[in-house]
């Protein structure tokens, strides 16, 4: 991003949102606000924390598996999906869901 890195548009979203009090992608409604995902090839599961804290929802590794991929995107609007691909020790470099649902703006 050539004005501003992941981090801060993460940041600028929820505080728009929380700002609106409102979600701002009507497909996101069922998950309560637009899912935002960190993606990198070099992240590290000790920093999963800082990226809930931070905004994200959940996060993939490079080389995208894009069946994987398929599986994380679908769980946006559908909590079924989203509990297949939620965070379990171990289990990182598969990318997926820091939280089943989100709870609060």
């Amino acid at each position: 991003m050539p004005f501003v890195n992941g981090y801060q548009a993460t940041q600028m979203i929820r505080s728009l949102e929380k700002k609106n009090a409102l979600v701002i992608s009507h497909t996101a409604d069922e998950y309560g606000r637009v899912p935002i995902f960190v993606v990198s090839a070099t992240l590290r599961e000790e920093q999963r924390e800082s990226f809930a804290d931070v905004g994200f929802d959940g996060w993939l590794l490079k080389p995208i598996d894009f069946k994987r991929l398929a599986l994380i995107l679908s769980g946006a609007l559908n909590v079924d999906s989203r509990k297949k691909c939620l965070y379990e020790e171990g289990s990182f470099q598969q990318g997926g869901w820091f939280s089943e649902r989100y709870i609060g703006i």
